[in-house]
C-alpha cells in the first residue's frame, strides 16, 4: 500500500485516461459500431444511405399497404414528411370498367432530382386479391424509382430481368364488359328493454366502355326499433326500396351527355312511390384522362317526376307532378402539398323556385411544413324544398328517433383536424407484432 503517489504523474493521468475511455465505450459502443458498418466502403448499409428518400401519398392505403412497400422496396429509404424527401410519389385510383380499377402513380422528384417527373398507371380488376393488386402497383412503383436510383451508386447493385411471356391469345370477353354485384347487409343490437333491428339487400349491374357507361341498381332496406318496460311499448318502422338506371355517353375528352331514371318509396320521407327521369350533361374543364389528378366541372339535371305520399303533405297534397333543375360545380385537385375536393350544388322545382335547396361540400388536407398537417371536411345546405313533409303532428318517436324526416332550415357538419410529427424522419422498418 503506498502512502501518496510514489508513481510518476503522468502515468497516473495515463491510467485515469484509460479508465474514462472504457466506460465512454461502454456507454456507446453500439452507436459506434453501427457507424462503423455504416461508414465500410461499398457495405449494403453505406449503400443504402446514399439512396433516394421517398414519401408516398396514398389516398386509397391502409396501414398494411405502407408496410407492404417498405418490405418490397428495399433499396430506398422511405421518410415519413414530404419535404425531407428527394421523391413525392402520389397513388391515386379511379373505377373502370368490369368493376376494376386504374391506379395512377406520379412521381415528382424534388432537391437533388428536382425537375425529373414521370406518371405511369396500371390496371386492377375487381377479381385479384389484394396481394395480387398490391404486388401489382409495387411493381410499377419500383421500375418508375429505376430513373432516381440509376443516379446513385446503388446502380451498381440493381440488375433487371425480363422474362418473355408467350405470345398473347386474343382475349374474348364472355360477359360483354357486363358486371354485376349483389350485397346483403344486417346488423341487430338490443338489450332488455331496447332492441333494433336493420337489414339492406342491393344489387347492381353495370357496363363501361369508353363510349358509353350504364349503371343500374336496385335496394331494399328495413329498420326496426322497440322500447318495451313496465309501462311503456313502441314498435318503430321504416322502409325503402328503390331503383335507379343511369347512362352516359363520352361525347369528346371535355363533353358528356346522360340519362337518368329513379323509381322509389320512402317511409322516412313520407314518399309511398315516386317516379322520376332526367337528363343530364356535363363539361369537364380539363381532359377526363387528367381526372385522377385534377377536375373541374359543371354538370346541370333536368327532370320530371311523379309523388305519391303516404300522407297529405304540409301543402295539402295527396299526389303531384314536379318539374325540377339542378347545377353542380365540382373540383377535385390532388398535390404534392395535399388534395381540394369540393362541390357546389344547386337545386330547385321549377314551378316554385323558392323551393329550392343549395349545398355546399368541401374536402381540404394541407400540408403546412415538415410534419404538420392541417384537414377540414364540411358539409353545409340551406333547405327550402321539403315538399313532402307529412301534415300531422310527429310522435316523440318519430322526433327522438328520426324515423320520419323533420322541418328544418339548413343543416351542417363540420370536422377539423391538425397534426404534427416530429423525431426520426426515416420509416424503412416494419413491425407488426401485436398491432390491432
Amino acid at each position: 500500500m503506498y502512502k501518496g503517489s510514489s508513481k510518476p504523474v503522468g502515468v497516473t493521468r495515463l491510467n485515469f485516461l484509460r479508465l474514462f475511455l472504457s466506460i465512454l465505450l461502454v456507454l456507446i459502443g453500439p452507436a459506434v459500431v453501427k457507424s462503423q458498418g455504416i461508414s465500410d466502403a461499398g457495405s449494403g448499409d453505406s449503400l443504402r444511405a446514399l439512396a433516394p428518400r421517398v414519401y408516398i401519398d396514398c389516398y386509397d392505403c391502409w396501414e398494411d399497404d405502407y408496410d407492404y412497400f417498405r418490405t418490397e422496396i428495399n433499396f430506398i429509404n422511405f421518410v415519413r414528411d414530404r419535404l425531407e424527401a428527394d421523391i413525392h410519389i402520389i397513388i391515386t385510383t379511379q373505377a373502370t370498367g368490369g368493376a376494376g380499377m386504374e391506379v395512377t402513380i406520379e412521381f415528382h422528384g424534388q432537391q437533388k432530382y428536382e425537375g425529373i417527373s414521370d406518371t405511369l398507371k396500371c390496371y386492377l380488376e375487381a377479381s385479384d386479391t389484394d396481394e395480387m393488386q398490391r404486388s401489382r402497383v409495387t411493381g410499377i412503383m419500383k421500375m418508375g424509382l429505376l430513373r432516381y436510383v440509376a443516379r446513385t451508386p446503388l446502380a451498381e447493385q440493381i440488375s433487371v430481368n425480363y422474362s418473355q411471356p408467350a405470345k398473347p391469345a386474343e382475349v374474348v370477353d364472355k360477359w360483354n364488359y357486363w358486371v354485376f354485384q349483389t350485397s346483403i347487409d344486417a346488423w341487430i343490437q338490443g338489450q332488455k328493454s331496447y332492441r333494433q333491428f336493420y337489414d339492406n339487400v342491393s344489387l347492381s349491374v353495370e357496363r363501361t366502355t369508353d363510349a358509353n357507361k350504364l349503371d343500374m341498381t336496385g335496394w331494399l332496406n328495413y329498420n326496426e326499433t322497440r322500447y318495451t318496460t313496465d309501462d311503456y311499448n313502441s314498435l318503430n318502422i321504416s322502409r325503402g326500396k328503390g331503383t335507379d338506371l343511369m347512362y352516359v355517353w363520352s361525347l369528346s375528352p371535355h363533353w358528356s351527355l346522360g340519362g337518368y331514371g329513379e323509381l322509389y318509396s320512402s317511409s322516412y320521407s313520407n314518399q309511398e312511390s315516386v317516379v322520376y327521369g332526367a337528363g343530364l350533361i356535363e363539361y369537364n374543364i380539363f381532359p377526363y384522362s387528367e381526372s385522377t389528378r385534377r377536375l373541374l366541372c359543371i354538370r346541370y339535371r333536368q327532370g320530371i317526376q311523379y309523388m305519391d305520399y303516404l300522407e297529405e303533405t304540409i301543402y295539402d297534397h295527396h299526389n303531384q307532378w314536379l318539374h325540377s333543375g339542378k347545377v353542380t360545380l365540382v373540383a377535385d385537385i390532388k398535390r404534392t402539398w395535399g388534395s381540394i375536393y369540393g362541390s357546389l350544388a344547386g337545386s330547385a322545382y321549377l314551378y316554385d323556385l323558392k323551393k329550392n335547396r343549395l349545398s355546399l361540400y368541401t374536402q381540404f388536407s394541407l400540408r403546412i411544413f415538415r410534419g404538420l398537417s392541417f384537414n377540414i371536411s364540411s358539409n353545409a345546405s340551406r333547405v327550402r324544398d321539403q315538399i313532402t313533409l307529412p301534415k300531422t303532428d310527429l310522435s316523440r318517436e318519430d322526433i327522438l328517433l328520426r324515423i320520419r324526416e323533420m322541418a328544418t332550415s339548413y343543416d351542417y357538419y363540420v370536422s377539423l383536424g391538425i397534426s404534427y410529427t416530429f423525431g426520426s424522419i426515416y420509416n424503412n422498418i416494419v413491425n407488426v407484432r401485436l398491432s390491432n
